[in-house]
Protein backbone atom coordinates (compact mmCIF):
# COMPACT_ATOMS: atom_id res chain seq x y z
CA UNK A 1 0.00 0.00 0.00
CA UNK A 2 1.36 3.60 -1.38
CA UNK A 3 -0.04 6.50 0.78
CA UNK A 4 0.41 9.90 -1.19
CA UNK A 5 -0.80 13.35 0.50
CA UNK A 6 -1.05 16.44 -1.18
CA UNK A 7 1.17 14.86 -3.89
CA UNK A 8 3.71 13.89 -1.45
CA UNK A 9 4.60 10.29 -1.06
CA UNK A 10 4.02 9.00 2.61
CA UNK A 11 7.64 7.23 4.14
CA UNK A 12 7.11 3.80 4.77
CA UNK A 13 9.75 4.35 7.51
CA UNK A 14 6.93 7.36 9.22
CA UNK A 15 4.40 4.25 9.49
CA UNK A 16 7.21 1.86 11.00
CA UNK A 17 8.41 3.99 13.34
CA UNK A 18 4.97 4.93 14.58
CA UNK A 19 4.18 1.33 15.01
CA UNK A 20 7.31 0.69 16.67
CA UNK A 21 6.04 3.60 18.98
CA UNK A 22 2.72 2.16 19.81
CA UNK A 23 4.23 -1.14 20.75
CA UNK A 24 6.63 0.10 22.91
CA UNK A 25 3.39 2.29 24.25
CA UNK A 26 0.90 -0.85 24.73
CA UNK A 27 3.36 -3.33 25.82
CA UNK A 28 3.72 -1.02 28.84
CA UNK A 29 0.41 -2.54 29.67
CA UNK A 30 -0.39 -5.89 27.86
CA UNK A 31 0.79 -8.66 27.59
CA UNK A 32 2.44 -10.48 24.81
CA UNK A 33 -0.53 -12.28 23.92
CA UNK A 34 -2.44 -9.13 24.42
CA UNK A 35 -0.12 -7.21 22.05
CA UNK A 36 -0.53 -9.43 19.31
CA UNK A 37 -4.15 -9.32 19.22
CA UNK A 38 -4.46 -5.97 18.93
CA UNK A 39 -1.74 -6.05 15.87
CA UNK A 40 -4.49 -4.85 13.53
CA UNK A 41 -5.70 -2.00 15.77
CA UNK A 42 -1.85 -1.01 16.07
CA UNK A 43 -1.06 -0.79 12.35
CA UNK A 44 -4.24 1.19 11.20
CA UNK A 45 -3.43 3.54 14.12
CA UNK A 46 0.45 3.85 13.38
CA UNK A 47 -0.98 4.65 9.76
CA UNK A 48 -3.04 7.76 10.70
CA UNK A 49 -0.84 8.82 13.20
CA UNK A 50 1.82 8.76 9.68
CA UNK A 51 -0.70 10.42 7.54
CA UNK A 52 -1.14 13.31 10.43
CA UNK A 53 2.33 14.01 11.01
CA UNK A 54 3.03 14.38 7.51
CA UNK A 55 -0.42 16.69 7.40
CA UNK A 56 1.68 18.90 9.81
CA UNK A 57 4.70 18.81 8.65
CA UNK A 58 3.57 20.10 5.25
CA UNK A 59 1.89 23.05 6.88
CA UNK A 60 4.72 23.68 9.05
CA UNK A 61 7.03 24.12 5.73
CA UNK A 62 3.88 26.69 4.41
CA UNK A 63 4.16 28.68 8.15
CA UNK A 64 7.77 28.53 8.49
CA UNK A 65 9.62 28.30 5.22
CA UNK A 66 12.85 28.53 6.18
CA UNK A 67 15.27 27.54 9.67
CA UNK A 68 18.65 29.46 9.98
CA UNK A 69 21.59 27.41 9.50
CA UNK A 70 22.64 28.73 12.74
CA UNK A 71 19.74 27.22 14.19
CA UNK A 72 20.28 23.63 12.71
CA UNK A 73 24.33 23.42 13.85
CA UNK A 74 23.02 24.45 17.17
CA UNK A 75 20.31 21.18 17.59
CA UNK A 76 23.28 19.63 15.42
CA UNK A 77 25.72 20.17 18.42
CA UNK A 78 23.55 19.28 21.10
CA UNK A 79 22.31 15.92 19.65
CA UNK A 80 26.13 14.80 19.13
CA UNK A 81 26.90 16.76 22.56
CA UNK A 82 23.64 14.28 24.21
CA UNK A 83 25.53 10.90 22.90
CA UNK A 84 28.48 12.12 24.50
CA UNK A 85 30.88 11.37 20.91
CA UNK A 86 32.53 14.25 19.71
CA UNK A 87 34.13 12.16 17.06
CA UNK A 88 30.51 11.33 15.73
CA UNK A 89 30.12 14.46 13.51
CA UNK A 90 33.72 14.02 12.27
CA UNK A 91 33.29 10.26 10.94
CA UNK A 92 29.66 11.20 9.90
CA UNK A 93 29.28 10.78 6.18
CA UNK A 94 28.43 13.76 4.47
CA UNK A 95 25.47 12.10 2.73
CA UNK A 96 24.00 10.88 6.30
CA UNK A 97 24.77 14.67 7.92
CA UNK A 98 23.18 16.19 5.70
CA UNK A 99 19.77 13.50 6.22
CA UNK A 100 20.20 13.70 9.57
CA UNK A 101 20.01 17.83 9.29
CA UNK A 102 17.67 17.84 7.11
CA UNK A 103 15.55 16.09 10.19
CA UNK A 104 16.41 18.86 12.62
CA UNK A 105 14.89 21.84 10.45
CA UNK A 106 11.90 19.82 10.08
CA UNK A 107 11.82 18.72 13.67
CA UNK A 108 12.63 22.70 14.39
CA UNK A 109 9.98 24.04 11.97
CA UNK A 110 7.52 21.95 13.77
CA UNK A 111 8.46 23.18 17.09
CA UNK A 112 7.85 26.40 15.38
CA UNK A 113 4.45 25.62 13.91
CA UNK A 114 3.14 24.38 17.15
CA UNK A 115 4.09 27.31 19.28
CA UNK A 116 2.02 28.81 16.40
CA UNK A 117 -0.89 27.15 16.60
CA UNK A 118 -1.07 27.01 20.69
CA UNK A 119 0.33 30.75 21.36
CA UNK A 120 -3.52 31.73 22.98
CA UNK A 121 -4.02 27.94 24.68
CA UNK A 122 -4.75 28.92 28.71
CA UNK A 123 -2.57 28.41 31.30
CA UNK A 124 -4.82 26.53 34.04
CA UNK A 125 -5.41 28.64 36.80
CA UNK A 126 -4.87 27.51 40.65
CA UNK A 127 -8.69 26.76 40.83
CA UNK A 128 -8.12 24.47 38.17
CA UNK A 129 -5.34 22.73 39.04
CA UNK A 130 -6.57 22.58 42.40
CA UNK A 131 -10.20 20.77 41.30
CA UNK A 132 -7.81 18.68 39.23
CA UNK A 133 -5.86 17.53 41.98
CA UNK A 134 -9.12 16.54 44.07
CA UNK A 135 -10.58 14.59 41.15
CA UNK A 136 -7.50 12.68 40.68
CA UNK A 137 -6.32 12.03 44.35
CA UNK A 138 -5.48 8.25 44.06
CA UNK A 139 -2.85 9.18 41.13
CA UNK A 140 -0.82 11.73 43.78
CA UNK A 141 0.41 9.36 46.53
CA UNK A 142 4.36 8.50 47.02
CA UNK A 143 5.18 4.95 46.93
CA UNK A 144 5.43 2.46 49.83
CA UNK A 145 9.19 2.20 50.08
CA UNK A 146 10.92 -0.63 52.50
CA UNK A 147 14.65 -0.84 53.74
CA UNK A 148 15.92 -3.99 53.80
CA UNK A 149 18.96 -6.49 53.45
CA UNK A 150 19.29 -10.39 52.03
CA UNK A 151 21.62 -13.00 52.23
CA UNK A 152 21.93 -15.07 49.31
CA UNK A 153 23.24 -18.18 48.83
CA UNK A 154 23.66 -21.01 45.88
CA UNK A 155 24.24 -24.81 46.74
CA UNK A 156 27.73 -25.32 45.14
CA UNK A 157 28.33 -28.03 42.36
CA UNK A 158 28.30 -31.09 43.82
CA UNK A 159 27.39 -30.22 47.53
CA UNK A 160 24.37 -32.07 49.23
CA UNK A 161 21.54 -30.29 49.37
CA UNK A 162 20.17 -30.94 52.79
CA UNK A 163 23.76 -29.99 54.05
CA UNK A 164 23.21 -26.66 52.49
CA UNK A 165 19.31 -26.44 54.00
CA UNK A 166 20.89 -26.69 57.58
CA UNK A 167 23.81 -24.35 57.05
CA UNK A 168 20.68 -21.50 55.25
CA UNK A 169 18.69 -22.27 58.49
CA UNK A 170 21.62 -22.31 61.07
CA UNK A 171 22.35 -18.68 59.30
CA UNK A 172 18.57 -18.06 59.56
CA UNK A 173 18.56 -18.53 63.03
CA UNK A 174 21.12 -16.48 63.98
CA UNK A 175 19.78 -13.23 61.86
CA UNK A 176 16.68 -14.39 63.92
CA UNK A 177 18.25 -13.74 67.49
CA UNK A 178 19.34 -10.24 66.63
CA UNK A 179 23.02 -11.00 65.62
CA UNK A 180 24.63 -8.45 63.26
CA UNK A 181 22.86 -9.16 59.85
CA UNK A 182 24.88 -7.67 58.21
CA UNK A 183 27.99 -9.48 59.85
CA UNK A 184 26.50 -12.57 58.48
CA UNK A 185 25.73 -10.88 55.40
CA UNK A 186 29.30 -10.01 54.80
CA UNK A 187 30.35 -13.71 56.04
CA UNK A 188 27.76 -15.96 54.34
CA UNK A 189 26.52 -14.35 51.34
CA UNK A 190 27.27 -14.64 48.09
CA UNK A 191 25.89 -10.54 47.65
CA UNK A 192 27.44 -9.12 49.94
CA UNK A 193 28.00 -5.54 49.36
CA UNK A 194 27.21 -2.97 52.50
CA UNK A 195 26.76 -6.19 54.39
CA UNK A 196 23.59 -7.12 51.91
CA UNK A 197 21.68 -3.73 52.71
CA UNK A 198 19.79 -3.18 49.38
CA UNK A 199 18.82 0.44 50.69
CA UNK A 200 15.36 2.39 49.93
CA UNK A 201 13.50 0.62 47.46
CA UNK A 202 9.86 0.70 45.82
CA UNK A 203 7.67 -2.35 44.51
CA UNK A 204 8.63 -3.06 41.35
CA UNK A 205 12.54 -2.74 41.70
CA UNK A 206 13.63 -6.01 42.60
CA UNK A 207 12.48 -9.51 41.05
CA UNK A 208 8.84 -10.34 41.98
CA UNK A 209 8.98 -13.61 44.04
CA UNK A 210 11.94 -11.44 45.95
CA UNK A 211 9.09 -8.61 46.69
CA UNK A 212 6.07 -11.01 47.24
CA UNK A 213 8.49 -12.07 50.62
CA UNK A 214 10.25 -8.67 51.81
CA UNK A 215 6.98 -6.24 51.51
CA UNK A 216 4.86 -8.84 53.24
CA UNK A 217 7.23 -8.23 56.81
CA UNK A 218 7.66 -5.68 59.33
CA UNK A 219 10.49 -3.68 60.31
CA UNK A 220 12.58 -5.58 62.36
CA UNK A 221 11.46 -9.09 61.17
CA UNK A 222 13.31 -11.69 59.37
CA UNK A 223 12.12 -13.76 56.93
CA UNK A 224 12.03 -18.07 56.46
CA UNK A 225 14.38 -19.07 53.96
CA UNK A 226 13.26 -18.40 49.95
CA UNK A 227 14.21 -18.75 46.69
CA UNK A 228 14.07 -16.64 43.80
CA UNK A 229 15.53 -17.08 40.19
CA UNK A 230 18.82 -15.72 41.74
CA UNK A 231 19.41 -18.57 44.41
CA UNK A 232 17.80 -18.80 48.46
CA UNK A 233 17.59 -15.82 50.24
CA UNK A 234 17.24 -14.70 53.93
CA UNK A 235 15.58 -10.99 54.44
CA UNK A 236 15.49 -8.60 57.43
CA UNK A 237 13.56 -5.51 56.80
CA UNK A 238 14.77 -2.51 58.87
CA UNK A 239 12.56 0.64 57.74
CA UNK A 240 8.93 0.59 55.92
CA UNK A 241 7.11 3.62 54.39
CA UNK A 242 3.83 3.50 53.30
CA UNK A 243 2.20 5.35 50.77
CA UNK A 244 1.04 8.34 51.66
CA UNK A 245 -1.01 11.68 50.05
CA UNK A 246 1.40 14.12 48.42
CA UNK A 247 0.41 17.99 49.42
CA UNK A 248 -1.35 19.37 46.67
CA UNK A 249 1.38 22.32 46.73
CA UNK A 250 4.08 19.97 45.90
CA UNK A 251 2.76 18.67 42.64
CA UNK A 252 1.08 21.97 41.70
CA UNK A 253 3.57 22.74 38.80
CA UNK A 254 3.39 19.33 37.38
CA UNK A 255 -0.50 20.01 37.37
CA UNK A 256 0.01 22.96 35.55
CA UNK A 257 1.82 21.42 32.85
CA UNK A 258 0.09 18.22 32.17
CA UNK A 259 -3.22 20.33 32.01
CA UNK A 260 -1.60 22.70 30.22
CA UNK A 261 0.19 20.16 27.68
CA UNK A 262 -3.42 18.34 26.99
CA UNK A 263 -5.25 21.74 25.95
CA UNK A 264 -2.06 22.30 23.77
CA UNK A 265 -2.27 18.65 22.06
CA UNK A 266 -6.24 19.25 21.60
CA UNK A 267 -5.62 22.50 19.87
CA UNK A 268 -2.85 20.49 17.39
CA UNK A 269 -5.51 18.01 17.45
CA UNK A 270 -8.50 20.72 15.70
CA UNK A 271 -5.90 22.08 13.47
CA UNK A 272 -5.03 18.64 12.65
CA UNK A 273 -8.82 18.05 11.54
CA UNK A 274 -9.14 21.10 10.03
CA UNK A 275 -6.42 20.93 7.61
CA UNK A 276 -7.17 16.92 7.00
CA UNK A 277 -10.24 17.79 5.70
CA UNK A 278 -9.21 19.92 2.44
CA UNK A 279 -6.17 17.21 2.28
CA UNK A 280 -5.78 14.82 -0.95
CA UNK A 281 -4.94 11.39 0.64
CA UNK A 282 -4.70 8.61 -1.89
CA UNK A 283 -4.00 5.18 -1.23
CA UNK A 284 -2.85 2.80 -3.90
CA UNK A 285 -2.18 -0.93 -3.67
CA UNK A 286 1.57 -1.59 -4.32
CA UNK A 287 0.54 -4.03 -7.37
CA UNK A 288 -1.83 -1.67 -8.73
Amino acid sequence: MSITINGEILDKALIDQEQTMLRQRYGEHMSPDELTAHEAQIASDAKENAIERLLLAQEARKAIPSITAVEIDREFANLIKQYGNPEMAANMPEAEAIKLKAGIAESIRLDKFFKQICKDVPSPTDEECRAYYEEHREEFKSQEMIHASHILRQPSQGQDFGLFQADMMNIREQAAKDADFARLARQFSSCNDNGGDLGWFPRGTMVESFEKTVFGLEPGQVSDIFQTEFGFHIAKVHEKRESAPIAFEQVKKDIRKAIHDQRKNDRIGIEVDKIRESAQIVETAENS
